[in-house]
């Protein structure tokens, strides 16, 4: 039976966070748990946290680590080495579910993949409106103020269609929403904390899978999610740095990344989890 892990990624903003939260827990199919992954926010992401825990069936846990910078593979590593559910759903704090978004993924899981979903952006005006009411009520993919429609609109049948194969292109076409077996994040370690800086730790990430022979499966016309803004990305000189292992070739390069869930001075091997039954 699949129980679903949400993972979800923030760093001060908690108006966003909360909205991002008040998506899952009206999802058709709920979260076993969420995970709140906190790469060092002050106390307001902590009260947003503890009063959506107060009102939710499911667990809620918040996994905070001290602001060194820009530290996320090592904030999901810390989410994940605790993670409870058998599958694990990603996304970032400034996203906005749509209600079926988890019954989604669960149907686009399967053995031995993947899976990389996209996001439609709202441009600044509707941002603001969002956040000054609080809710998302009426956000669609027709509704103006959606940027990427395309990505906003649910035909389940044409992505059942294009979910049925899977691909040998490890790019993330979002990594803001993405979907793991959690044996097989074990079994890759993890994210790999050594890329320290913005940019390229889901592609290293999703490099070392397929090497693991894990394929990806791409998710378009479900699973959908809206981002409150996607303004141009400035690259980080991290970010040219972190890109060098990911451009190389599939057969490249190790599959288990050592400084990972499991330390390099871990005695222990690697091992997973006993999953909720």
């Amino acid at each position: 039976m699949m129980h679903v892990s949400l993972v979800i990624t923030t760093y001060n903003w908690p108006e966003a966070l909360s909205l991002c939260l008040e998506s899952a827990a009206r999802q058709t199919l709920l979260p076993a748990e969420v995970m709140v992954a906190d790469d060092g926010s002050d106390e307001r992401t902590k009260a947003v946290v503890d009063r959506f825990r107060e009102r939710v069936s499911f667990p809620v846990k918040h996994i905070w680590q001290e602001n060194r910078g820009y530290r996320l593979a090592v904030v999901c590593n810390r989410a994940l080495a605790i993670c409870q559910g058998n599958y694990v759903v990603q996304v970032e704090g400034d996203a906005v579910l749509h209600r079926r978004f988890l019954e989604d993924h669960a149907a686009a899981a399967a053995e031995g993949y993947f899976v990389s979903g996209d996001r439609a952006c709202m441009e600044e005006r509707l941002m603001r409106k969002v956040l000054e009411t609080g809710s998302e009520a009426g956000v669609s993919w027709y509704v103006s103020g959606v940027r990427q429609r395309a990505k906003a609109y649910r035909a389940v049948w044409l992505s059942r269609l294009m979910c049925r194969y899977g691909t040998d292109s490890f790019r993330c076409g979002s990594g803001c929403n993405l979907a793991f077996w959690r044996d097989d994040l074990w079994c890759a370690n993890g994210y790999d904390e050594s890329l320290e800086g913005w940019g390229r730790e889901k592609e290293d990430l999703t490099h070392r899978l397929m090497r693991l022979g894990i394929r990806k499966r791409t998710l378009r016309f479900a699973g959908i999610m809206y981002r409150l803004w996607c303004p141009v990305q400035q690259e980080a000189p991290s970010f040219a740095r972190n890109d060098l292992r990911p451009l190389l070739p599939i057969s490249d390069g190790p599959a288990v990344c050592r400084n990972g869930i499991c330390k390099p001075e871990a005695v222990a091997p690697l091992r997973v989890l006993k999953s909720l039954s």
